[in-house]
């Protein structure tokens, strides 16, 4: 996986974000993700996985997007904790 590959799948997040809470409130939430997540740059697919993580917290369609994303890290690599893969499995079934 290559760092452009995670900017495009970052780069749909936010355009799903903005395109439903507005340009101003999705840039907030993007920056509130790196904040939370403790990152700078995405960059790998454990970082995707915090960033996702972050986004999930918020609740409502900022967490369906979260998810997204989350799918996306776990499916290039990134492992959750068991605790964090049976939560997310629990989650999918609601």
């Amino acid at each position: 996986m290559t760092v452009k590959d995670l900017d495009n799948v970052l780069a749909a997040a936010k355009q799903q974000l903005t395109r439903v809470l507005g340009s101003d409130r999705a840039q907030q939430i993007i920056a509130n993700a790196y904040k939370v997540s403790g990152l700078k740059l995405v960059s790998s697919a454990a970082d995707l996985l915090a960033f996702a993580d972050a986004l999930v917290a918020e609740g409502g369609f900022i967490e369906v997007v979260g998810r997204g994303l989350k799918v996306e890290a776990l499916l290039r690599g990134a492992r959750a904790s068991n605790s964090q893969a049976v939560g997310a499995l629990r989650s999918a079934e609601r």
